[in-house]
């Protein structure tokens, strides 16, 4: 170890050495040798010493045989702080003469815990003290007192200032008057629980004592006099006593000190108007848990300094309160009257007490309140009047509390709020009218609730509707409330979310609505702006849960909104019906939903259980898997999207119309797995002798899996059939079929089950069908009696190709062998040694060329066939034959031309501007605005979605505010992905009003098209002609979308020959030339000469129009 490491330790065992020091017990004492105690230091901080006196008769007792208890005293020492002294075994004072030859020097201690020990005597008592040492006592608890109590008992700590005699029974002994006389500078006293009845005048020897406690002593009266001389008194305590009367001077001689005075828990049926008269300082009164029947007037208006009034628990019928009793009091601040059995209030009762901040008048029989009773309360904070018979809250009660933070009117019957009942309280902050009767809360009742936090509505009949709605859904009486951070609304007939709690409580937290009528949960219920937020739905009817938009709900969450957010569903207890429906959350909660969405919500499960349809019925919904889930289909519905795709088909099937294999009355049970997106058709064991003529269509199905095993099938369903061609798997096993022949295939077909039939051969077309199924990995051949011959060839050749799409191929085997013999082991000239050579290999090359040339162009055709007018937008994109596409051909199923995306800020501009020139001249266009043409009450996001597809263009009026705005932001990201998808950037149109900063703090996708697109800058010179070259253009002779006329040529002021063009469409067509041509160079890994001159010469004309355009107008 180095010297400095050594250095080191050594200063750590020296600040250890001196922390101990520090910490150890600074009090030394040492028994004297020989003496009967014995000292030693405990672990806490603490001496203790034992003493136990000597016995002359110890041989005689151990002679006898007797067990003596001798008397022992114990003392712990604290040092500087307490010194207690526990006397045990015997209520002998030979206690004291333990302490005869010892004598400690113990020094100051703060106070003395005397217990169990009898006082020594007058003469003794001051030799105790000297052999004990201490000093500077200043309290002396005497616990378990035992013998009378002298005044030269208290005279030997002449310090003292805190006596407690509290819990022992003086009423053995005589109290004397003078008992005090020796302790002067006492400043507490505590005869609490005593039985003490002391005479008048036992005080006039403690002119110091600042506060007396009396309570629990069975007081029956207060002498007169008894407090005399006390003029110092600030506290004093009378509780719990028997006192019936008081005398008008009872309090006499306390002076103009005592503040507070407790006479709660006693038998006083009334008070004297001037018992208060002379305790001008009294600030706390306590006089509950009495039998007043009656106050009287003015029983307070000598004490206008008095703050907090308590009058809870009254044992007696205090029908109605003096006027004015608590009037012209300009201290008072608090009046607790819970309890007291009051009926009514006078209407001036806190009149000009204008500093009251606190009122309690909980648990009355209070019918009403009167309209001014709070008329001077300007300072009031807490109002509460829990548990009375309020039927109303008067108009205007609280108008001039505006100060007022807490107001609570729970279990009352109240049955309405109006429009004035809350009116003032600009300043509330928690509202409980929980436990009510309440019916009806008018549109404006929480008008001026804009501070509102915490509004407990539960155990009401509340349905909040108020019949007014915006673009974003029902409102309710709560819109004003944007501060509202918790909303109790539990047990209640609320049965739908309104708007302003979604997207106006940006503060909300908790949000219970269990208990309520709600009986569905769709993804628009789920649009909360708060991003914390738990949200109690437990308990209602709520029987169906659609999700199915949630995913599309939450795209737009990037990565901080989704670490910030946490929305939570509670959804236990109620009457879910586990159908088709359900898939979306089950898909959710199983964690296979988008990040964004999982972000977005959780929902919490627990105790949710299906309450239909019967076969789930039970059933708890955390034991579904998404994968698995499978629910009956609506047979109605399948009938009816059967019959709008195949009403031809059906028109051709004579005495099929009404045939529905899962009908009322059909064979089968229809179920979808929405996991796959697959029809099952449950059609095993139903004692079937024909498979179903067609099969239905569901319109959430791609696929039919379709179950017959186990019937009595003699001839196998054909592919053609109606709806087979949608089949996916196809089980026949166990069945009687000997013939299975297909001419034309099932393209999605992934298995298809023959086993356990009579098959002996499939003839070669059909192999050829099954064979061109590529997505067939799964066939059940076994359990068949195959015949093993020549014309079996081609199912040979089959069934070894497929070896490994063939289940138990093994057990494939042929009937006509004794050793059963299976199929696959055969070779070609076992199973028919007759059979060629075969052909040419030319001959088999040409073939499959010719074969795999029309396959080709057969799904090419197909595709085209379907995917039409995909083709075409690509086509039109990639500027590839363009001959046989058109940007109007794209568009023409297109409602509006465009779609202006704007904020609600610069809505004068737009509308008045903007909107008012496109729609109107010689080439009008037919826009989309969402003031105009949104349908109230539907889903905003739906709507912005829409309003982009049904537009061919999508016009962003960029501005401060537009960047500013989530729903811009919205729609914007809505915009751009369909040009994305359709990779036509001309899709999108970006008209610049003014600067809107650094662009690196635009959004990233805004960001991104700024860089990389040019855009439209309001007060551009050429702004019109651009922004209307961006737009649809329409061929000559056809009207515009805004049903006005338009055509390819302009509209000639002047009224100039047809043949004439105005500059503004010669430069609009050039600047279209122009543009494509930029657009195909830049796209072009190397541009030619040919297009370098095309541009040049186009620019060249577009100079040449301008400068045409300056000169007739320097005509002019």
């Amino acid at each position: 170890m180095s010297f400095a490491g050594s250095l080191s330790a050594v200063g750590l065992l020296v600040s250890l050495l001196l922390f101990w020091c520090a910490t150890r017990p600074s009090l030394a004492l040492e028994c004297p040798t020989g003496s009967p105690c014995h000292c030693y230091a405990s672990d806490i901080n603490e001496y203790r010493i034992h003493c136990v006196p000597p016995d002359d008769d110890d041989d005689d007792n151990v002679n006898n045989k007797r067990i003596v208890v001798r008397p022992s005293l114990d003392m712990v020492i604290g040092p500087g702080a307490y010194l207690r002294l526990q006397c045990r075994a015997g209520n002998s004072t030979r206690w004291s003469d333990q302490l005869r030859q010892v004598r400690f020097e113990i020094g100051p201690v703060a106070k003395i815990i005397w217990s169990a020990c009898p006082m020594p005597g007058p003469d003794e008592i001051k030799r105790v003290v000297q052999a004990l040492g201490v000093r500077d006592v200043e309290q002396l608890n005497l616990e378990n007192l035992k013998g009378e109590l002298s005044p030269e008992d208290l005279a030997a700590f002449p310090g003292l200032r805190h006596l407690i005699l509290s819990n022992n029974d003086l009423s053995r002994y005589e109290v004397k008057l003078d008992l005090l006389r020796g302790v002067p500078n006492l400043r507490i006293l505590e005869l609490r629980n005593t039985r003490i009845d002391p005479p008048s005048g036992f005080f006039l020897k403690s002119p110091q004592l600042r506060a007396l406690e009396l309570g629990k002593n069975e007081l029956r009266s207060v002498k007169p006099g008894l407090f005399a001389g006390l003029r110092r008194v600030e506290l004093l305590n009378l509780w719990s006593n028997e006192l019936e009367h008081l005398e008008p001077s009872a309090f006499r001689g306390l002076g103009h000190t005592l503040h507070t005075l407790d006479i709660q828990q006693n038998l006083l049926v009334t008070l004297p108007s001037d018992l208060f008269a002379e305790l001008a300082e009294l600030e706390v009164l306590s006089m509950g848990g009495n039998r007043f029947s009656y106050l009287p007037a003015g029983l307070f208006s000598a004490n206008q300094r008095l703050k907090v009034l308590k009058m809870p628990n009254n044992r007696a019928n205090l029908t109605e309160l003096p006027r004015r009793l608590l009037a012209d009091l300009p201290g008072l601040t608090s009046v607790v009257l819970s309890r007291s059995k009051i009926h009514r209030l006078p209407a001036d009762l806190f009149r000009a007490s204008r500093n009251l901040s606190d009122v309690n008048l909980d648990k009355n029989f209070l019918t009403g309140l009167p309209a001014g009773l709070l008329e001077d309360q300007s300072e009031l904070r807490s109002f509460s009047a829990v548990f009375n018979d309020l039927k109303e809250i008067p108009d205007g009660l609280f108008a001039r509390t505006r100060k007022l933070t807490k107001l609570n009117l729970s279990m009352n019957r109240l049955t309405a709020i109006n429009e004035l009942s809350l009116r003032g309280l600009e300043s509330l902050q928690e509202l409980n009218l929980e436990s009510n009767q309440l019916e009806h809360i008018h549109l404006d009742a929480f008008a001026d609730l804009v501070e509102l936090r915490v509004a407990r509505l539960a155990n009401n009949r509340l349905s909040l509707a108020t019949g007014l709605s915006d673009h974003f859904g029902s409102i309710s009486p709560l819109r004003p409330c944007a501060q509202l951070e918790q909303l109790y609304l539990a047990n209640n007939n609320v049965s739908e979310i309104y708007a302003d709690w979604t997207l106006y409580m940006a503060k909300l937290r908790k949000l219970d609505l269990s208990d309520n009528l709600f009986s569905s949960l769709m993804t628009t219920d789920l649009q909360f702006v708060s991003s914390q937020l738990d949200v109690d739905l437990r308990h209602n009817r709520i029987a169906f849960v659609n999700l199915d938009q949630l995913e599309l709900l939450s795209a737009n969450l990037d990565q901080l909104q989704q670490q910030q957010r946490r929305l939570s569903i509670k959804l236990g207890h109620n009457p879910v019906q586990c159908d088709c429906s359900l898939y979306p959350l089950l898909r959710h909660v199983s964690g296979e939903s988008t990040p964004q969405a999982r972000a977005y919500v959780s929902f919490d499960l627990d105790e949710a259980r299906c309450y239909g349809p019967d076969y789930a019925t039970g059933r708890l919904l955390s034991s579904f898997e998404a994968s698995s889930f499978k629910c009956l289909v609506d047979v109605e519905y399948d009938k009816e999207n059967e019959q709008e795709e195949n009403e031809e088909d059906e028109k051709d099937e004579e005495g099929e119309d009404d045939y529905e294999a899962c009908g009322p009355t059909g064979p089968c049970d229809c179920w979808l797995r929405p996991a796959d997106r697959a029809l099952l058709l449950d059609c095993s064991e139903r004692n079937l002798t024909e498979a179903p003529p067609r099969l239905a269509n569901h319109g959430q199905a791609d696929c039919v899996e379709l179950d017959l095993s186990h019937n009595s099938l003699e001839r196998a369903p054909r592919f053609e059939q109606a709806g087979y061609e949608r089949l996916c798997a196809l089980d026949l096993a166990d069945n009687d079929i000997s013939e299975f022949e297909q001419t034309m295939p099932a393209p999605n077909l992934k298995a298809l089950n023959l086993r356990g039939n009579n098959l002996t051969s499939i003839d070669p077309a059909t192999l050829r069908v099954l064979g061109s199924s590529a997505q067939l990995k799964r066939l059940g051949l076994d359990d068949n009696p195959w015949s093993c011959d020549c014309q079996s060839h081609e199912l040979l050749l089959f069934v070894q190709q497929r070896a490994s799409d063939v289940l138990d191929l093994a057990n494939v085997q042929c009937a006509n062998s004794s050793n059963g013999t299976s199929l696959a082991s055969l070779t070609v000239q076992q199973l028919c040694p007759s059979l060629g050579a075969g052909v040419p290999r030319w001959l088999a090359w040409l073939c499959s060329c010719v074969g795999v040339l029309g396959f080709v162009l057969g799904c090419s055709l197909a595709l085209y066939y379907c995917y039409q007018r995909e083709i075409q937008i690509w086509l039109y994109s990639m500027n590839l034959c363009m001959g046989l596409v058109s940007e109007e051909e794209i568009d023409k199923d297109k409602l509006y031309d465009a779609f202006v995306s704007y904020s609600h800020a610069d809505e004068d501009f737009v509308l008045n501007e903007l909107v008012a020139k496109l729609e109107s001249g010689p080439q009008p266009y037919r826009l989309c605005i969402h003031v105009r043409d949104w349908h109230a009450g539907e889903w905003i996001v739906e709507q912005i979605e829409r309003s982009v597809q049904e537009s061919c263009r999508t016009i962003i009026v960029l501005t401060r505010n537009f960047v500013e705005s989530e729903w811009g932001r919205l729609e914007f990201q809505t915009a751009h992905k369909l040009a994305l998808s359709e990779k036509m950037r001309l899709r999108l149109v970006i008209v610049l009003m003014e600067d809107v900063g650094p662009i690196e703090a635009l959004d990233e996708d805004l960001r991104a098209y700024l860089k990389s697109n040019t855009y439209v800058k309001w007060g551009d010179p050429w702004f019109w002609q651009k922004l209307r070259y961006a737009l649809p253009h329409h061929r000559a002779g056809r009207t515009s979308r805004g049903g006005a006329g338009g055509g390819g040529t302009a509209n000639n002021a002047g009224g100039g020959s047809k043949a004439e063009h105005s500059g503004e469409d010669v430069v609009d067509e050039m600047l279209t030339t122009t543009t494509t041509t930029t657009t195909t160079t830049t796209k072009s890994n190397g541009g030619t000469n040919f297009i370098s001159r095309a541009i040049d010469k186009q620019l060249d004309a577009v100079r040449i129009l301008m400068m045409d355009e300056v000169r007739k107008d320097n005509n002019l």
